[in-house]
């Protein structure tokens, strides 16, 4: 399964609809298998293209506009949004299914995986990437 993350500065990017670059993650059995760097579509419209051209089957993000969930989901790819937090971080949190201390400030629920629930929030990653 491949898994995207779009990125600024090593981080998820803010806002997915502006995002220049994005990380592939190729896991297979919850291993990480490889990792390419891909630069996105200036389009906003195109970067969803981009991700089914390239086999994304998740996408963790930042804020995302409404239109781009909404194309993406109809394109088979889970949207797991307002996420904030190191890149590789984040990574390991969702295999371990675990990315309660990564919502962006000032949400409270989750969008996408799981149930809606209240969020804790962590300075810092704690983990060692």
């Amino acid at each position: 399964m491949i898994i995207g993350l779009p990125i600024l500065d090593n981080r998820i990017a803010p806002v997915f609809d502006v995002a220049r670059e994005i990380l592939l993650v190729t896991v297979d059995d919850g291993k990480v298998i490889q990792q390419e760097l891909l630069i996105l579509p200036g389009i906003a419209r195109e970067k969803v293209i981009k991700l089914v051209d390239t086999g994304v089957k998740v996408l963790l993000c930042g804020a995302i506009s409404n239109e781009l969930k909404r194309s993406a989901t109809q394109c088979g790819i889970e949207v797991v949004s307002f996420l904030s937090g190191d890149i590789q971080c984040v990574l390991k949190a969702w295999l371990a299914d675990s990315l309660n201390d990564f919502a962006m400030p000032g949400c409270q629920r989750r969008q996408g995986r799981g149930n809606g629930f209240r969020r804790r929030f962590r300075r810092g990653c704690g983990c060692s990437s």
